[in-house]
């Protein structure tokens, strides 16, 4: 069984808690792109800031990301506090952990305790998610493959060279599915670009594209720039920009899949 986790928006965003009394105090740390307004007892603010800032380059250092004029702020809550307590309550989420990031009033919330192993994963996640849209105008919508994957890449952290860290869960799940027979559908993907489902193998899936595009070095920032100033057909652009000449979807979905069961000593099915 898969526990991946995912962006977990609350059910009921009308009747959310009033988050504007912690936005109105000071940052207790922060720097040009991030600061945490609100952080239980006993977690060490510096060492989250400096997670989600390496975050924050990498995604300058591949996509040219933009650095923000007025950092994006960040509320964290334990799961025993009652703001943490009601947000998992609504968010639906299978852990004691979750998050989501708000971009019309540029806020990330992170509920979770520091010794959760999925507590990191999950502010990683939230960060990308902050950068990537710093990208995009206010009224354009990412692609959900892009925004979920790109998020699903970067979660497990950077190296010290700013490359993603490899996620062994993610990619245990990709396996999985192609062990069964199970297509990645990457043409499925591309034709549900808004697609808001809160599920182990969409996430997945969008993790294998982007991942492929990544360590390929497709012209994934030619394409981010293309969609976000032309606004064209999002499936048609990839087409144009992310495949070789002659290339389909089938076939870069082929490769990618052959790839990931010829390097993990899988037999192809």
């Amino acid at each position: 069984m898969f526990l991946i986790s995912s962006c977990t928006l609350p059910l009921f965003p009308d009747k959310e808690r009033d988050l504007q009394p912690y936005l109105e105090e000071g940052p207790l740390v922060g720097n040009d792109c991030f600061s945490i307004n609100h952080l239980p007892a006993g977690i060490d603010g510096q060492m989250l800031l400096d997670h989600v800032t390496m975050i924050w380059k990498a995604l300058h250092l591949w996509l040219a990301v933009p650095f923000p004029d007025d950092p994006v702020r960040i509320l964290v809550f334990s799961p025993d506090e009652p703001e943490g307590k009601e947000f998992l309550l609504r968010s639906s989420s299978r852990h004691q952990t979750a998050g989501y990031y708000k971009h019309d009033s540029r806020v990330m919330v992170v509920t979770g305790a520091a010794d959760d192993p999925e507590f990191l994963i999950v502010l990683r996640h939230e960060a990308a998610h902050a950068a990537l849209r710093h990208a995009f105008p206010q009224e354009l919508n990412i692609p959900f493959w892009l925004n979920e994957g790109v998020a699903s890449l970067f979660e497990q952290g950077v190296t010290p060279e700013l490359r993603p860290v490899a996620d062994s869960e993610r990619l245990a799940y990709i396996l999985n599915m192609l062990e069964n027979n199970e297509k990645l559908d990457f043409p499925g993907l591309l034709a549900s670009p808004l697609k808001k489902i809160r599920s182990a193998r969409v996430y997945a899936r969008s993790w294998g594209i982007v991942s492929c595009l990544y360590r390929e070095k497709r012209s994934v920032k030619n394409y981010l720039n293309r969609l976000k100033e032309q606004q064209e057909d999002s499936q048609e652009l990839f087409r144009q920009i992310l495949l070789e000449p002659g290339e389909s979807v089938d076939d870069f979905e082929m490769n990618c899949s052959r790839r990931f069961l010829t390097e993990n000593n899988r037999t192809e099915q």
